[in-house]
C-alpha cells in the first residue's frame, strides 16, 4: 500500500518563490530588482503599481530566509486561545530574541476563513525579525509578516507587511506602528497582531515549545525542498494539559491549590499574620508581558508572559460560586 504523501504548505509555496540569485540574499538589491521588473511584473498580473513591488520583494526575501532554515510551528488551542486574546504588542521590540530569525506558524489546523478572500482558508505566517543585509556593509532591523492562505481553486494567495523595527527608527511604539501599516488593510491586521504576539511569546522567558515527537523521527536536515527537511515545533503542549487539568478541577469541585507548579492558578495569598488591607474585587486577571531589569546597571531586559490567573477569590469559591461585589455611593440604598 503506498504511503500517502505529507504536505507542508509553507515548503510547497517556497518551493514556487525560492530562487537562487545572489540579489535575493541582499533586501536593498531584492527591492531594486523589483523595481526595475516592475514592467514585466504588472504584465503577468503580479503588481498593480510600482508601489507593490516593494511588497513583493519583501515576501520573496522573507520566504528565502525562512527557506534556509525550514523551521515551522504548530499552537495548541488552549495557547492561542489565551495568546491571541490579548491583542497587547506591548512586548518591546529590543527584547525580542527569536530561537530562530524567521520561523512559519501553522494555522491549518484552526479551519478558519481568510476574509480577505471568499471562499479561501487560512494556513498560516511566516515571521521574520531579524538584521539583514542592506547593501555594501549596511544592515537593517527586518520585521517581515507573510500571510498565507489557500483559495477555493487550490491557488496560493499572500499578504502581509514589514517595518523596520530599531527602536531608534521608529516613530511609534508597536501597536501603533501595526496600526498605521495596517490602515489600508485592515482585514489583515488580525493576523500581523497574532504573528507578532507568537514571536513575542517565544522571544519571551522559557516559553513552552518541545519539538514535535511524531516528525523528530523523520527529521533530516537538508538545503533541498524535501519534506523532511522541514523541523517542526509545538507551542503550548504543557499548557494545554494544565489548562485540561484545571478545567477538570472545576467541574469537580476540586482545589488545585495543592499543586504549586500548576501553570493556571488562583492568585489567593495565605494569611500571615501582617497587616490586613483590603482584598482586591474578584476578578479575571487576563494574560500580559511583565517586563524585568536584570543585569549590569540592570541595563537588560527578562520579558516573561503571565497567563491569566483568577484574583481575590476565596477559597472556596469553586463550591460556592464567584461572589458578588456591589459598589453603592453613600447613602444610597439597596
Amino acid at each position: 500500500m503506498k504511503r500517502k504523501k505529507n504536505t507542508c504548505h509553507a515548503l510547497e509555496f517556497a518551493k514556487q518563490v525560492y530562487t537562487d540569485k545572489p540579489w535575493i540574499h541582499d533586501l536593498k538589491d531584492c527591492d531594486e530588482e523589483f523595481r526595475r521588473s516592475y514592467k514585466r511584473l504588472k504584465d503577468k498580473g503580479f503588481v498593480r503599481d510600482v508601489g507593490e513591488t516593494g511588497t513583493l520583494s519583501r515576501t520573496m526575501f522573507t520566504i528565502n530566509r525562512w527557506f534556509g532554515s525550514k523551521q515551522c510551528y504548530s499552537i495548541t488551542k488552549a495557547l492561542a486561545e489565551d495568546l491571541f486574546a490579548m491583542n497587547d504588542l506591548s512586548f518591546p521590540m529590543d527584547a525580542m530574541r527569536l530561537p530562530f530569525p524567521c520561523f512559519y506558524l501553522d494555522m491549518e489546523s484552526f479551519g478558519e476563513d481568510f476574509s480577505d478572500v471568499p471562499g479561501a482558508k487560512l494556513l498560516g505566517y511566516y515571521v521574520m525579525v531579524d538584521e539583514v543585509p542592506y547593501g555594501k556593509g549596511t544592515v537593517a532591523s527586518c520585521c517581515s509578516i507573510v500571510i498565507l492562505a489557500l483559495s477555493g481553486d487550490g491557488e496560493y494567495i499572500y499578504g502581509g507587511a514589514a517595518f523596520d523595527y530599531a527602536p531608534e527608527h521608529m516613530e511609534m511604539d508597536l501597536n501603533g506602528t501595526v496600526s498605521k501599516l495596517s490602515q489600508d488593510i485592515p482585514e489583515q491586521k488580525k493576523h500581523i497582531v497574532r504573528a507578532l504576539l507568537l514571536a513575542a511569546y517565544l522571544s519571551s522567558e522559557k516559553p513552552d515549545v518541545t519539538e514535535n515527537e511524531t516528525h523528530k523521527q523523520i527529521y533530516r536536515p537538508s538545503s533541498k525542498s524535501r519534506y523532511s527537511s522541514v523541523r517542526k515545533w509545538d507551542a503550548g503542549i504543557r499548557y494545554m494539559r494544565e489548562k485540561q487539568k484545571h478545567m477538570e478541577s472545576l467541574a469537580l469541585g476540586a482545589s488545585t491549590d495543592e499543586d504549586p507548579d500548576s501553570t493556571l492558578r488562583d492568585d489567593t495569598a495565605a494569611a500571615d499574620g501582617k497587616a490586613k488591607r483590603n482584598p482586591p474585587r474578584p476578578h479575571l486577571r487576563k494574560a500580559h508581558w511583565q517586563t524585568y531589569r536584570i543585569g549590569h546597571k540592570r541595563m537588560g531586559k527578562k520579558v516573561l508572559w503571565i497567563p491569566p490567573v483568577m484574583v481575590g477569590m476565596p477559597r472556596n469559591w469553586r463550591q460556592e460560586g464567584i461572589p458578588a461585589v456591589i459598589r453603592r455611593r453613600e447613602g444610597e440604598r439597596i
